[in-house]
């Protein structure tokens, strides 16, 4: 059972070279694959599991938009300390 994603697999010659690219033909490939990972999750982890996980993962965002503005090489270029998503660039040194 392959899902087709022309969307994600394009500009490639298929009769030409041999094609190493598996992604086409797997079942992980789609957005159906995602939803179904997604409800597996949310029946392993619960609405608080979810929760804590997107928590976690928004405390590690703001941790490391912490350290990059106390670092002098870098700058943030969107958005204020305190909002995600971040945008960052080096300085010219």
């Amino acid at each position: 059972m392959s899902l087709s994603a022309p969307y994600l697999f394009h500009g490639r010659d298929d009769e030409g070279e041999e094609n190493f690219d598996l992604a086409d033909g797997t079942m992980g490939c789609g957005r159906r694959a995602d939803s179904f990972k997604f409800y597996m999750a949310w029946l392993y982890y619960g609405f608080k599991g979810l929760e804590e996980r997107v928590d976690h993962a928004f405390d590690i965002a703001r941790d490391f938009i912490f350290k990059i503005s106390q670092d002098d090489r870098f700058e943030l270029v969107l958005g204020s300390k305190d909002d995600l998503p971040k945008c960052l660039q080096t300085k010219e040194l």
